[in-house]
């Protein structure tokens, strides 16, 4: 399978883009896009990378697929300094 994305130019990159980046590098499947809105995930003060994370696996068990969140690319967008959870 082939995957491409476009991404941010921005100098501080949020969490999302930094875990999607990373997604995409490492070639693995993808099965799921998990999109938020109203908060970007960006400069929360919080580990942002992590909530990315426990999104992607939340979502992948919920819809029970193979190789848990790494198969979830996730994308936000939204409200800077909120955090994600």
């Amino acid at each position: 399978d082939n995957w491409a994305a476009v991404f941010t130019t921005n100098k501080f990159p949020g969490a999302p883009v930094l875990v999607g980046k990373d997604r995409l590098k490492g070639g693995g499947p993808l099965h799921a896009v998990v999109i938020n809105n109203k908060v970007s995930n960006v400069c929360s003060g919080g580990d942002g990378i992590a909530d990315a994370e426990l999104v992607c696996e939340s979502v992948a068990a919920s819809l029970q697929l193979p190789g848990g969140g790494k198969t979830v690319l996730p994308s936000s967008t939204g409200d800077i300094v909120c955090r994600l959870l």
